[in-house]
């Protein structure tokens, strides 16, 4: 794989990820945390 590629890829997860992100923190807050683990998720991506 390419670095190209790579970065491609990652663009892709990133997305998909920020498209999911309310999903995520639903998840996260009926799991008894504090409900932000979709936004972390997406700040990491994009870092």
């Amino acid at each position: 794989m390419t670095l190209d590629q790579f970065k491609q890829v990652w663009a892709r997860a990133a997305e998909k990820a920020a498209a999911r992100e309310k999903d995520y923190s639903a998840l996260d807050a009926a799991a008894g945390g504090d409900g932000d683990h979709g936004e972390a998720i997406v700040a990491a991506t994009r870092a």
